[in-house]
């Protein structure tokens, strides 16, 4: 795993599922989300790029994984380089245990310039060395902070809102009112992290670990007799449905759900 900082993307979009510990499982995970996203702001950060399994850089639709270059330790664009210019076939082969080819050379020069030319307007800023995203968390004393801020911004990449829309009438505002609870209602980090995978769709349930773990049952662990999603867990399963039948704020006393809109969802979704 200690590969993940000298390769790109790929890589850990290739073992981060793999993990069976769930906490890692999910640093892995979160950590290529904030690479993948992440805005470079100098020419050194572009130079400190891991061109290896890097889904920007390319050689015809497959990603650099040239075993030469990584049994000589190298994994960045810098190391390709010497002052502002690429090391020449023979510069390049004198740092290597295992001497490239000139059709091995050509394709990965080609592909880092085209990715560098990209970047024609970023100015010098100061020496990276690390990959410019983990350099960025080692450098700043609140890492945590920086990551949740730049990933909140990655529209893209939040899809719980579009997920969730698909069975419920969700408005944009509602969905933004669900996270501003969530936010507000508690400080407690562990009931926040189970209310922030259920807003953006990715509790695990049997069927999404049925998915990837081999002779893992789909079913509902407490009915047995459907399969074990989301919406099932925790709404429809009759185990607990008991829990709705009670009167409680929110619900009249026949136990039928008196709130509407936003609230009726937003209720929902903090029992």
């Amino acid at each position: 795993m200690a590969n993940i900082f000298n390769f790109g993307d790929k890589y850990s979009d290739n073992i981060w599922n793999r993990i069976t510990n769930p906490f890692w499982s999910n640093v892995i995970k979160y950590y290529n989300l904030f690479d993948k996203n992440y805005s470079l702001r100098s020419k050194q950060e572009v130079e400190a790029t891991r061109f290896m399994y890097n889904s920007n850089i390319k050689i015809g639709k497959s990603v650099i994984k040239n075993h030469k270059l990584i049994s000589s330790n190298i994994f960045a664009i810098y190391q390709l380089r010497s002052n502002d210019s690429f090391l020449t076939l023979q510069e390049l082969n004198m740092k290597l245990n295992t001497p490239l080819n000139f059709l091995e050379y050509n394709s990965i020069i080609h592909s880092v310039k085209t990715y560098i030319n990209n970047f024609p307007h970023l100015k010098p800023f100061k020496h990276v060395i690390l990959s410019p995203a983990l350099n960025k968390i080692m450098i700043t004393e609140k890492g945590s902070s920086l990551i949740y801020h730049e990933m909140i911004n990655i529209e893209k990449e939040i899809t719980g809102h579009i997920r969730w829309s698909k069975g419920n009438e969700m408005l944009r505002g509602d969905w933004e009112h669900c996270f501003d609870l969530l936010k507000n209602t508690t400080h407690d980090t562990k009931l926040r992290w189970l209310q922030f995978r259920i807003l953006h769709y990715i509790l695990t349930t049997n069927r999404s670990v049925s998915k990837y773990k081999i002779g893992q049952d789909s079913k509902c662990s407490f009915c047995g007799a459907h399969s074990e999603t989301i919406q099932h867990l925790l709404w429809k399963c009759i185990h607990v449905q008991c829990f709705y039948s009670v009167q409680s704020p929110g619900y009249d006393e026949k136990g039928h759900r008196s709130l509407s809109g936003t609230q009726a969802i937003a209720f929902d979704w903090l029992l």
